[in-house]
């Protein structure tokens, strides 16, 4: 503690060392000594704010402590794109990556989470009195994967865990306790006393003789609230981010295929699909890339045409944008718009660079994380991701401190009475009000005017994801 005192009243002097580069901010500052008075702690600030800066500056307090090992654990992007960049141009550590480990290198080693099995002898090893971090930690969110069961080992063994995330609540209040099993690891002995404490289950009917549990609402959130406060830094965003809704109806003929993928009914199938598998054929279906056989289509639909015509508007003012879908198959029929500007795609299969503007550039959500785009100021969601968290991502592409256009910064959202597109954007806005109540004012998600109960989305789940009786447009 003692050190951290020293290190606030001679924050200046501590900063001109030939390792850090860069000046922080009042919050970074804040972050930093956050970190350095808790060897257990998340850094959950905004995209954009410097959480990779503030990791590096505490970074620098414990090398300068005598600490020679230090460990990032990160999405393979962040690996291989975000965090050499942000070392070149912050600090003049040294770092190295896990397949290329030299032992006779000290500083900063660089891991994805796909290598923590493969490289666990070594990484167990090397964690032994280091200090680890984990950048996007909210990837971590449920003990019971096998993600995290092959981390545990390595991360006790650690002097040092911090976590870094724009967001560490995704979908569910459930995700906290994800990060309480990491870094306060003896508040809850068993899954069953966070839930008891925090959630409101009731069960339901599946069947005549079948009942499940099922999440109906939240309760003692101030005292979550005070929970996560101990171990969780979270600043609330002052960005201005505008939200609008974007309007379409389906044709009769388009509204009558919907109904048959929300009965499950695809053609030459006598089995109804599974309701998981229904929202991804629902999406696919006003979306315009699916037919009734499950074969991917390019379908120019009345949603496709909206949406054209929206892109159309904003390019001819000479701005730029992020053309968001959850598919690659409706990626493909994005891509065919005929705009007169340049398309850009970054996915899974291509990262492309956008060298012409303006421009569009259309991602899968699953490729949002760690981007800079701060040349664009407008994000079109063709579709909306099903997790929050990935939502928050792709809107957090603009909304960055360092964007060419604060001030000018939008968000489209699809808007239908009789799609998924409805059910989803009310699951958006149930969990903002969620997280709002938790961790603050969040810029990257839209303001909730009434309430939105998860009584409401039960029924609306029903009647429109659910359709197992005939209906008749």
């Amino acid at each position: 503690m003692l050190l951290v005192i020293v290190w606030r009243r001679n924050l200046s002097s501590f900063l001109g060392g030939f390792l850090i580069k860069t000046k922080p901010t009042a919050i970074q500052r804040e972050a930093v000594s956050r970190l350095l008075s808790n060897r257990s702690y998340i850094i959950s600030l905004k995209t954009g704010q410097g959480k990779t800066l503030v990791a590096l500056i505490g970074i620098e307090f414990y090398r300068r402590k005598g600490c020679n090992r230090f460990i990032v654990f990160a999405p393979k992007r962040a690996v291989k794109e975000v965090w050499p960049s942000e070392i070149a141009k912050h600090t003049d550590f040294e770092y190295q990556l896990i397949s290329d480990f030299n032992e006779a290198k000290d500083g900063i080693v660089l891991v994805t989470y796909s290598e923590s099995r493969k490289y666990l002898p070594l990484l167990r090893k090397l964690a032994v009195g280091s200090v680890i971090i984990l950048d996007e930690v909210h990837k971590l969110k449920n003990p019971k994967t096998q993600l995290v069961q092959s981390l545990m080992p390595i991360l006790f063994r650690a002097d040092v865990l911090w976590g870094l995330s724009a967001t560490t609540l995704l979908n569910s209040v459930m995700d906290l306790y994800g990060m309480f099993c990491i870094f306060q690891p003896g508040r809850f002995l068993r899954e069953m006393d966070f839930k008891y404490r925090f959630l409101v289950v009731r069960m339901r009917n599946v069947g005549k003789h079948k009942q499940i549990p099922e999440v109906v609402g939240y309760k003692n959130l101030d005292v979550l609230k005070k929970m996560i406060g101990e171990f969780i830094f979270s600043v609330e965003s002052d960005i201005d981010v505008k939200f609008h809704k974007y309007f379409y109806s389906l044709t009769p003929a388009e509204l009558e295929e919907y109904k048959k993928f929300a009965r499950g009914i695809l053609n030459g199938s006598e089995k109804l699909k599974v309701f998981a598998s229904r929202l991804h054929d629902l999406q696919r279906c006003v979306d315009g890339s699916i037919d009734l056989d499950g074969n991917y289509c390019e379908k120019r639909g009345s949603k496709f045409y909206v949406v054209e015509s929206l892109l159309k508007s904003i390019l001819s003012k000479g701005e730029s944008v992020i053309l968001v879908c959850d598919y690659i198959f409706t990626l493909d029929l994005l891509k065919s718009a005929d705009l007169g500007y340049p398309i850009y795609e970054k996915s899974g299969r291509v990262s492309q660079i956008p060298d012409k503007f303006p421009c569009v550039l259309v991602m899968t959500s699953a490729a949002a994380e760690s981007l800079n785009l701060k040349q664009f100021n407008h994000v079109v969601f063709y579709s909306i991701p099903f997790s929050v968290g990935a939502f928050v991502q792709s809107v957090g592409r603009i909304s960055r401190i360092d964007s060419e256009h604060l001030g000018d910064l939008h968000v489209y959202i699809p808007s239908s009475d009789d799609t998924i597109d409805k059910y989803k954007a009310l699951m958006i806005q149930y969990n903002a009000d969620v997280i709002r109540r938790l961790l603050g004012n969040e810029a990257n998600l839209p303001s909730t005017v009434n309430s939105i109960t998860k009584k409401l989305l039960i029924q609306l789940r029903k009647e429109l994801l659910w359709k197992t009786k005939t209906m008749s447009v």
